[in-house]
């Protein structure tokens, strides 16, 4: 337990870089397609043995209680999810649109437009069979960010 709280600490979470284009795929440094191994090796984590045929997840906690999990399948990520337990961190991670936690939402619309869908409180963009963005919206602005596919690596 005390060292999965020092690995929480002092592993640096993986960030975008501003110069790798990740052409709407990646989130915290983490891309759609990645395979699973390396970036679960990244954050110090191993995956589920026998995990290969269906969806596995991976959480990670970090300060200003960022959550960071990764979801994968077959040995490629799959899905990609940043939230904050504190609703007034300011994380600094942003999605490939600009988007990041706290952002009101009437801000997502100006600079993404209206989402393709809704269910509830998640806002969607993206096609059925593509990559996706669902943003939950709480309180007016935006409370956790999910990049994800449908499509197996």
């Amino acid at each position: 337990m005390i060292l999965a709280l020092l690995l929480a600490v002092v592993a640096p979470l993986p960030t975008p870089s501003p110069s790798v284009q990740c052409e709407g795929r990646c989130l915290a440094g983490i891309t759609i397609g990645d395979n699973a191994n390396q970036v679960l090796s990244r954050l110090g984590s191993f995956p589920i043995p026998g995990s290969d045929q269906r969806v596995m997840g991976d959480f990670e906690s970090y300060a200003n209680g960022l959550m960071l999990a990764v979801y994968y399948y077959r040995g490629g990520i799959v899905g990609i999810s940043i939230t904050s337990t504190q609703p007034d961190a300011r994380i600094q991670i942003t999605d490939p649109y600009g988007i990041r936690l706290g952002t009101a939402a009437t801000q997502l619309t100006a600079m993404r437009g209206a989402p393709t869908s809704t269910s509830g409180n998640v806002w969607r963009y993206g096609t059925v069979n593509a990559i996706h963005w669902d943003y939950t919206v709480s309180g007016g602005s935006i409370t956790t960010i999910l990049v994800s596919s449908v499509q197996t690596p």
